[in-house]
């Protein structure tokens, strides 16, 4: 696994855009059923999301992140031991909630990094945190909710479903609320810098 060599290294960002970029790719080959088994696929791409996790936590200790790891890693625990159909859609889940952070890394990457115009640090953290609440908000609250009730496996125990979904919407938003508060805190330093 790469992000351990990354993690082990204190490369904690490239490490997170690494696993979410491979949780997502995981969930597109999932919709391609002639390439891999599904359940095999799935089954990976927990287990890679278990694994980043636990090494995470150990790498920098932060309760919000710790927080966020264990519930994460508990849904992933619990996925595993269940059915492989509930495998494929909880990965899949897990999948279009990572979909929206490596838009935003390469975008703050890709301002900060770039050798042909000067940007100021508060634009990018305007354009890539503006991006970022925007590319959030639409996949963690629109995408996966309604990918949650539409595909949800019949079999799947709806008071595990509950177990596994409530903990992690109120993270959501939790996440949310620090997003919207950070980029707005950046507008009013900027505006009150340029008066």
């Amino acid at each position: 696994m790469i992000f351990l060599y990354l993690l082990w290294k204190k490369k904690t960002f490239q490490a997170s855009v690494l696993h979410a970029l491979m949780s997502s790719l995981f969930t597109g080959l999932m919709y391609i059923d002639f390439i891999f088994p599904k359940f095999q696929l799935a089954r990976i791409s927990l287990l890679n999301s278990l694994i980043y996790f636990i090494a995470d936590m150990s790498v920098r200790f932060d309760w919000g992140k710790c927080l966020h790891h264990l519930i994460s890693g508990l849904s992933c625990l619990i996925a595993l031991s269940l059915s492989p159909e509930i495998q494929i859609y909880t990965a899949k889940a897990c999948g279009i909630m990572e979909t929206a952070n490596p838009c935003w890394a390469a975008l703050r990457l890709r301002l900060e990094n770039s050798n042909e115009i000067y940007l100021p640090v508060w634009y990018t953290k305007i354009i890539a945190g503006g991006t970022f609440i925007v590319t959030f908000f639409l996949t963690r609250f629109i995408w996966f909710p309604w990918f949650v009730f539409t595909e949800i496996p019949d079999n799947f125990p709806w008071r595990l479903f509950w177990i596994m979904f409530t903990p992690l919407m109120t993270l959501n938003s939790y996440w949310m609320f620090l997003l919207i508060r950070g980029f707005y805190k950046e507008i009013i330093r900027h505006i009150k810098y340029h008066k």
